[in-house]
């Protein structure tokens, strides 16, 4: 139900407050909703770290027979896509392993296609042989492009993740003259090896900055995730002759 599912997104957001682990969610609606229910649905969790799936899914079971599964089985499939793959890695157009796909009769996915996509729906789309994910957007419901791709919040959940376990090894240390500075060349030293790993895309190190307040340290940083490539314009000019 939407409750539920704000209830997962409230759990994220505690998780990458207090909780210190940042996490994500992948959930499914009812089956065979209406776009306007399912556009509701969407806006009514509003959350960046969650991702929302509508269709079901027709594939084999243990037994080999192949059964219609409801949108939160497609919601773990794409979960275990996301979680089998290197970190920040997009959904679009992987293929995943299924026999069919169906939603609401009256949909039709060449036609709602943008209105899911910018109501914040994960679609999975038929190809020349099988299917594959339009776009892994979030639930997100404002203009941002770090909130609005399921692998962008995950290159930032990690980043951020990945630096505080570091930093926390220099809890239960004395703080001395060099603290400060050792601090900030940890959070650098991560970056950069975040960076090598594609983790996120860039960072500026100019903004790293670790301020001393005493018994603590407050570290700001600011980096760019990494974004799926979902667009690519192409302009050619002809002319007779060069």
């Amino acid at each position: 139900s939407v409750d539920v599912h704000k209830a997962a997104s409230d759990h994220c957001v505690y998780m990458a407050g207090q909780g210190k682990h940042e996490c994500m969610a992948w959930c499914g609606t009812s089956s065979q909703q209406t776009e306007a229910t399912l556009v509701s649905w969407s806006k009514s969790i509003n959350s960046r770290f969650v991702g929302l799936a509508f269709q079901d899914i027709y594939k084999s079971n243990s037994l080999g027979v192949a059964e219609w599964l409801d949108p939160y089985y497609t919601a773990v499939m794409l979960a275990a896509m996301q979680a089998s793959t290197p970190v920040a890695t997009p959904l679009t157009r992987k293929t995943p392993n299924l026999l069919s796909v169906r939603q609401h009769p009256a949909i039709k996915l060449l036609d709602s296609i943008e209105a899911f996509l910018e109501g914040g729906l994960v679609t999975l789309m038929p190809k020349a042989v099988g299917w594959w994910v339009e776009r892994s957007v979030t639930t997100y419901a404002l203009e941002n492009m770090v909130y609005s791709e399921m692998s962008a919040m995950e290159s930032v959940n990690t980043s951020i993740r990945d630096i505080r376990n570091h930093l926390t090894k220099v809890i239960g240390t004395g703080n001395v003259a060099g603290t400060k500075g050792n601090i900030e060349r940890i959070t650098l030293a991560r970056l950069r090896a975040q960076v090598s790993a594609g983790t996120i895309k860039a960072f500026n190190k100019g903004s790293i900055i670790a301020t001393d307040l005493g018994d603590s340290f407050s570290v700001t940083y600011t980096a760019a995730p990494t974004f799926p490539v979902n667009f690519i314009k192409l302009e050619a000019t002809f002319v007779a002759t060069i």
